[in-house]
């Protein structure tokens, strides 16, 4: 796992901290939780494609079926939609 550090403003800080306590997890729980909702999210998707030749299977994305296995393609379960999934 790689190491990220965030400056934060107090207000911020505090309401992060704030939710966290409301929800019942750490702060770092809260905020990897949605910082893997944001990276993974369809916008982010289409941001990148947009920037980005080749495949995205590196970010654990399909661009269609590219003869991939079942087992290749399983390996995207829960990394993937699954629409996608099926689609392909």
């Amino acid at each position: 796992m790689t190491l990220l550090t965030l400056n934060l403003s107090d207000l911020t800080f505090n309401r992060l901290k704030a939710l966290a306590v409301a929800r019942e997890v750490t702060i770092e729980a809260l905020l990897l939780d949605h910082l893997n909702d944001f990276a993974g999210s369809q916008s982010t998707r289409r941001a990148i494609r947009q920037v980005r030749t080749g495949s995205l299977a590196d970010l654990g994305w399909l661009d269609g079926y590219e003869g991939q296995a079942i087992d290749e393609l399983l390996a995207f379960t829960g990394k993937e939609d699954t629409v996608v999934l099926l689609q392909t």
